[in-house]
């Protein structure tokens, strides 16, 4: 007989603690927090602690009616030096009122959520997981104070989950004293079907992204630029945060790449399946990666990648659902590009979608997240 994994445990009450969160006006931010949550609460019972930016003088809790027990907390931003601070005694307060409520804690980044954590879980005497998610570890530890924070917190947990290979070398890399475990950020894939990817006159090419330094923008608009000289049957759209989308619209009029690509702000996460449907595949010219949950969207929508080995994407990319090239090759991005103009059409978007259901669904990820929480309470 078949035992239901759900039904044959009893549940884990976790409190997950939130570095950031998407809300109402920033709903693309932090996305991958919220699908960690899901995974978990699929087997387990969270309660989900999260920060809220506002100008308002003074702390406001709210709890929100939403499928996963979710604590709002609102934390003044007006004064940039001391938005730390709030943060961390606002967190420590409710945390405490709620100690006897949790079994463990699961922070999203040990920045500044873990520290909150390691305070918390010192106090409870419970477990305490850290997930890191950070693409650029340099920039995660700039300086000597934050280091120390961040060594602190994650030597004192009793384990650290990394999304990447690469994430977990690099932490090591830096001098903290744990032995990081692998496991990838999840996909809702009831929410991305996959659907057929027909040939067209005019192919759309997709990229979704903060649109920061890091993402590589410029070497993909630099290749669009060098392949336009080409052929002109193609258009990309571009999604992204508004305040970085103005240097890069720059950019594209100086290329006089304005016929050719699309703009449009950060988009709510029920609206990306509607632009993953109606492009042909997905670019991303990274950097530097740790993870990158698009690219996993991307395939569940059937629609293949073309992304850089910039760290995380090698760990997803294969040869069956795109193409990997080096970072910052403009000559070998436009060669990947144009291949995947002619030829998108011939990966199956089933078998893409299969994929992702077999290596990133909320399931897979949230049994793997409970098989540690139990390690943990154990030990």
């Amino acid at each position: 007989m078949k035992l239901n994994f759900t039904n044959c445990m009893k549940k884990i009450k976790v409190l997950m603690i939130m570095s950031a969160y998407p809300t109402e006006k920033t709903p693309a931010e932090s996305v991958f927090f919220k699908e960690q949550a899901k995974a978990v609460s699929l087997y387990n019972k969270v309660t989900i602690l999260y920060p809220y930016p506002t100008k308002r003088v003074g702390m406001k809790v709210k709890k929100e009616k939403k499928d996963i027990d979710t604590i709002r907390i609102e934390i003044n931003k007006s004064l940039p030096k001391v938005v730390g601070l709030n943060y961390l005694v606002s967190f420590l307060y409710v945390g405490f009122k709620l100690s006897s409520q949790f079994d463990l804690i699961h922070c999203q980044k040990s920045f500044p959520a873990g520290v909150v954590g390691r305070v918390l879980a010192k106090i409870k005497k419970c477990p305490l997981i850290i997930t890191e998610h950070s693409g650029n570890v340099k920039h995660m530890v700039r300086s000597f104070w934050r280091y120390k924070l961040i060594k602190w917190t994650m030597e004192g947990s009793e384990k650290v989950i990394v999304v990447s290979e690469k994430l977990k070398k690099e932490i090591v890399k830096i001098g903290i004293k744990v032995e990081p475990e692998v496991i990838p950020n999840p996909v809702d894939i009831t929410k991305f079907t996959p659907k057929e990817n027909k040939r067209k006159k005019i192919k759309t090419l997709l990229h979704i992204s903060s649109l920061n330094k890091y993402k590589g923008i410029p070497y993909l608009l630099q290749s669009l630029y060098e392949l336009k000289k080409k052929r002109d049957d193609f258009t990309l759209k571009l999604v992204g945060n508004e305040k970085n989308m103005k240097k890069i619209k720059k950019l594209i009029s100086s290329l006089q790449l304005e016929k050719v690509i699309q703009t449009f702000p950060p988009l709510p996460h029920s609206s990306l399946p509607l632009f993953f449907f109606t492009s042909n595949f997905f670019v991303l010219p990274s950097i530097s990666e740790s993870f990158s949950v698009v690219l996993i969207e991307s395939l569940a929508s059937g629609r293949p990648v073309i992304a850089t080995r910039s760290g995380g994407p090698e760990e997803i990319v294969t040869k069956e659902v795109g193409i990997l090239v080096k970072p910052k090759e403009v000559k070998e991005l436009g060669e990947a590009i144009e291949y995947m103009l002619d030829n998108f059409y011939k990966y199956d978007p089933k078998k893409l979608s299969k994929y992702v259901e077999k290596n990133f669904s909320l399931q897979v990820v949230g049994k793997r997240l409970t098989e540690v929480y139990k390690r943990c309470i154990k030990r």
